[in-house]
Order: C-alpha cells, then sequence, then structure tokens
C-alpha cells in the first residue's frame, strides 16, 4: 500500500513541469501586484511565476487557489521568495487555505511562509501557515515557519486530504494545545517525502484518525510539554520509512513516539536521543522492524548501537562510515534516492535514516540476499551471502554462520543441522557464499511469514563477531 501511495507521488512529481508547460505563464508583481492578483487572473493549466522578495499585508496572505489546476511557483526559491503572513493586530491570517477541492493539479512550489497567526473555531478549522481541508495540492520546496495556533497545525493543517508533501521544511512553529506544532491531520492520508520537521513547540506531528505515509523525513528537536513530541498518534496508521527521529522532548511521554489507539509501522528508521522515551503506547502497538532504537526495541532487524551521526548537536544526521546504521535496513520498502536526492543501496542493503552513506563502510559486514520477501510458487528463489571485508588483509579460515530461523526452530547451512557454518578465508573487498542454488518454488507447500535468516562473520575460534549481523525476513504463499 505505501510503497504504490509512495511511486504514485513520484509520478505526480515528474508530470508538474510538463502539465505547467500546457498553460500561460503570469508574473508578479510585474503583471500582477500580489499573488492573489495572479491567481484571480490565473486558468487552468497556467503557471504565476513570483518573483523573489518578500510579500506581505492584503492580497500576500490568506491566499486560496479558488479550486484552480494551477502552479504557483517561486522564481528562485523559498530561500529567496517570503510570504510574511503577519496579521492586522487582532485578526487571523493564514498562509494558503485550500478549500475548494484542489487536487495534484493544484501545485504550489517554493515559498517560506511565515508570521501566519491563527485562532481557531473548532478542531476541524485549524492550522496556520498552510490548509488544506477537504482538498489534495501537491506541495512542493517550501519553508513553513514561526507559524502560530492556539490549537493545533500551526505549520501545517489537512482535514480529509491526500495531499502530497515534498521536500518542505517545517521549522519552528508554535501549537498551545502541545499537539501538532509543526503538522496536523484529521482524517487524512497526506505523503511526506524529503520533509524536515525542526524545532516545533507543541509537538511535531500528529495523526487524528489518518493513515499518512512518511518518507526519507527528518523529525528533530520538537517539544510538547504533553506527549508525543515527535509524533503523537491517535487512532491512525501511519507508514514510516527510511526517517530519522532525533532530540524530540516531551514532558509527559513519547519523546519520539505515543500512541493510542494507533498501530504505525516504521521500517529502516532512526530513534534517538529523545526524551525521557523513544517509542511509548497507551493503545495500540508500533511496529518497528530494522531500525535503530535507543536502549533497543523488539522487532525483526532492529539493533540499538550509537549510529554515529556526523555532528548531533548541529543536527547534521548523515551517517559516518563506522555507523552500524549503514547497510542493516532493509529493500522490502525500496526507495531509490534519500533525502539528499543521492542514490540508495550503496552496499549491500539500505541504511537506516534518512541519509544514505555514500562511502563503503568503514568495518567488515555480512549481508544475505534473496530474490524477493514474498515467494509465490513457481518462482526463481536462491539464496547468497556477501563479506565485505574493509581490512587491508585477508580474514583467514573465518566462520560464516548463516542461520534459518523458521518460527523458532533453527538451521545452520551449508548442512541445515543443528549446528554448522562455513570455513573460509575472506579477502579484502566482497566475497559471496551461495546459500541456497536457483531452484523454482514449488506449488503446494503452504504458507508462512516471519522466516529469518541470520548472517554473520566470526573469528577463527568463534568467540568474537566480526562487523554486524546482518538479517533478511522472507515468506511464502501460495
Amino acid at each position: 500500500m505505501c510503497i504504490k501511495k509512495f511511486s504514485i507521488v513520484c509520478l505526480l512529481m515528474s508530470g508538474i513541469l510538463s502539465t505547467a508547460a500546457l498553460g500561460a505563464t503570469l508574473h508578479v508583481p510585474s503583471e500582477y501586484p500580489t499573488i492573489q492578483a495572479g491567481i484571480n487572473a490565473a486558468s487552468d493549466g497556467d503557471t504565476v511565476m513570483v518573483s523573489d522578495g518578500t510579500y506581505s499585508g492584503d492580497g500576500n496572505r490568506n491566499l486560496r487557489f479558488l479550486g484552480k489546476k494551477i502552479t504557483l511557483v517561486s522564481a528562485n526559491g523559498p530561500e529567496s521568495c517570503v510570504i510574511d503572513c503577519t496579521p492586522v493586530p487582532g485578526s487571523n491570517s493564514f498562509g494558503f487555505r485550500f478549500d475548494n477541492s484542489e487536487d495534484q493539479n493544484s501545485v504550489l512550489s517554493g515559498f517560506t511562509i511565515c508570521n501566519a497567526y491563527y485562532l481557531s473555531e473548532n478542531f476541524w478549522t485549524n492550522g496556520a501557515g498552510i490548509i488544506c481541508d477537504q482538498s489534495s495540492p501537491v506541495i512542493v520546496n517550501c519553508i513553513v515557519r514561526d507559524c502560530f495556533s492556539d490549537d493545533v497545525g500551526a505549520g501545517m493543517f489537512f482535514y480529509l486530504s491526500r495531499a502530497t508533501v515534498n521536500r518542505c521544511t517545517i521549522l519552528n512553529n508554535l501549537s498551545e494545545a502541545a499537539n501538532g506544532g509543526g503538522i496536523s491531520l484529521a482524517r487524512s492520508d497526506v505523503v511526506f517525502t524529503n520533509c524536515r520537521i525542526h524545532g516545533n513547540t507543541g509537538g511535531g506531528f500528529q495523526a487524528v484518525e489518518s493513515d499518512p505515509t512518511m518518507v526519507n523525513c527528518i523529525v528533530s528537536e520538537n517539544s510538547t510539554y504533553h506527549v508525543g513530541a515527535g509524533f503523537n498518534l491517535i487512532n491512525a496508521y501511519p507508514t514510516i520509512i527510511n526517517c530519522t527521529i532525533v532530540g524530540n522532548d516531551a514532558d509527559l511521554h513519547g519523546g519520539a513516539v505515543y500512541c493510542a489507539a494507533s498501530y504505525p509501522l516504521f521500517y529502516n528508521c532512526i530513534f534517538w536521543d529523545n526524551s525521557p522515551d523513544d517509542l511509548k503506547t497507551g493503545t495500540g502497538q508500533p511496529s518497528v522492524r530494522y531500525s535503530c532504537v535507543n536502549g533497543g526495541y523488539p522487532g525483526i532487524g532492529n539493533i540499538s548501537g550509537d549510529p554515529l551521526f556526523s555532528d548531533i548537536a548541529g543536527t547534521d544526521f548523515h551517517l559516518t562510515q563506522y555507523s552500524p546504521c549503514i547497510d542493516a535496513g532493509t529493500d522490502r520498502t525500496p526507495l531509490d534516492k534519500d533525502y539528499d536526492g543521492l542514490p540508495r543501496n550503496q552496499g549491500g542493503c539500505v541504511d537506516m535514516g534518512a541519509f544514505e552513506n555514500q562511502e563503503w563502510a568503514g568495518y567488515t559486514r555480512t549481508n544475505i540476499m534473496m530474490p524477493s520477501h514474498t515467494i509465490l510458487p513457481g518462482d526463481t528463489v536462491n539464496c547468497i551471502a556477501y563479506v565485505n571485508n574493509q581490512s587491508s588483509s585477508e580474514l583467514a579460515k573465518h566462520h560464516l554462520f548463516v542461520i534459518l530461523d523458521l518460527n523458532g526452530a533453527l538451521f545452520f547451512a551449508p548442512s541445515f543441522s543443528q549446528y554448522d557454518h562455513y570455513t573460509q578465508t575472506f579477502l579484502p573487498g566482497i566475497s559471496d557464499v551461495t546459500v541456497l542454488d536457483e531452484f523454482k518454488w514449488p506449488a503446494g507447500v503452504g504458507a508462512m511469514n516471519g522466516v529469518i535468516w541470520y548472517c554473520a562473520i566470526l573469528n577463527p575460534d568463534s568467540t568474537r563477531i566480526v562487523g554486524e549481523i546482518s538479517v533478511y525476513d522472507f515468506g511464502w504463499t501460495e
């Protein structure tokens, strides 16, 4: 489900320029004095291009697309084009409100939206910076900062929305309600890719009765006097893939994540330095897999070692060469690019977190791979273990353990007995060991999930693991 949604987002993003090229281009302020005037004059398929500068006052705040299928874009990106929503004293202001059934043909791209101030009438009229009310636009490359709401969603608020949000920064917004200071969703299935949610007060991200997807995002240094500083989830089923969740602080529980009747799924994520804890459940249960969690957390492929960020104090969460998160994720949720737009899978497998290390890991590690995590009758199946020896000398007569975990019963390759291993000398570089030769998966063998391969290399005495243990889960069905 989440991979399908993410693929759709990529198709939409690739089509933005071709769609915009069909119409005219209107220029603000050379042709139209305000942003709203440019929108008002535009027709479906047009592009409204906004020149560099800071735009404020009437016509440059409280902006609406009016249901038009247009692209509103800055000339040179959000750092050069600022929409200052500072209101008249005693009044409300917002940046953009999409409330006329806008869809993916309505595109907002390349603005900083700041200083919006909104006192809400009820929960469904929240938000300040960007509000999507029963509308689903595409929002790209925007910065939403320093906005205020007396309730939730000071940065962004979504109600009954399937919007897509890509490469946006949600920064230093404040919600007095203690939840969703950065972003709040109600009954919405929004897709967020390559976004940064940082330094918001009242929490970073709230989802109520929503099933959002978040990929390659950073959720950092958000705070709340209540619960769920990073994520506050209420009857929600989000899918979170390759995200870095660091330094969030809740006064009560769930520095990173708090669940109330919620069942989030986390793949390839890093939870680190969150206070007072990482994942806290009132009701419901997070499913965490192939992730790095400070102090550990139950789940396939999870680790607990220091991720060794480049500069955690400076909020640089790139992985250094010796990080245990390198190659420790799963390709069950395949991504081509990381937060920086650089290629994924630079080693034997994807890294955990939003950033893919672009160098080989600085230590020896193993990987074990099959053609698919889900096997069907007639599929061609094999299994190969890889050893990446990063030392300058050979690993003489080391023991490679490949273990099949079949619902708790352990079988050791190559004989698949109760105890066995490969003894081999591994030269510098990458070596491969065939665990299972190619064969066609037979019909009539039923179905099973949660089968796991473990792979690790040990010294000749089998007293010390060299590098990291790799994990691969799979199953089969009729």
